[in-house]
């Protein structure tokens, strides 16, 4: 009996200590931006992706994907607004290296070919577009204030990968 309440004891422990992890964000999120979700899987697979089209010899840092996969949907709209083309079909047909992406790597890529192609008065309304997001990052890839953007040293206590 006392071997029972001892593995009971022990998993209501690695319960408790799970869900007081989970208060620094639900496990498996990377972000969550105007309550839309990005997962850390998402993350992964976008930043494996892109350093594989760019044939390994400029790595895609996670952190690179998620920031762009938060302000990917702010982007797009903003290229919608300006009447600039940015299709999946166009970000597709660049990931020669890539033959089924993710849909976080095409929306990565989608993102930024119309980042490239907006005049500057949208880049402008851009910076206050950003501004107004609503962003809950996990502290593995850093910090993302709305107000100072984005700085990826994540805080000492957590290890990377």
């Amino acid at each position: 009996m006392s071997s029972r309440r001892s593995r009971v004891g022990g998993l209501a422990a690695a319960a408790l200590a799970v869900g007081m992890l989970a208060g620094c964000g639900s496990y498996g999120v990377a972000a969550t931006v105007n309550g839309t979700t990005i997962t850390e899987n998402e993350v992964r697979t976008a930043a494996a992706e892109i350093t594989r089209q760019n044939g390994g010899q400029t790595p895609y840092s996670e952190q690179q994907a998620l920031v762009m996969l938060i302000l990917a949907p702010t982007v797009l709209a903003e290229a919608r607004t300006a009447h600039v083309a940015a299709t999946e079909a166009q970000a597709r047909s660049q990931l020669t290296r890539v033959p089924d992406p993710a849909r976080a790597t095409l929306t990565i890529v989608q993102a930024g070919d119309a980042y490239n192609a907006l005049p500057a008065s949208s880049k402008t309304r851009l910076g206050a577009a950003f501004s107004r997001l609503d962003v809950s990052m996990n502290p593995r890839y850093g910090t993302f204030d709305t107000a100072k953007g984005f700085a990826a040293e994540a805080p000492p206590w957590i290890a990377a990968g």
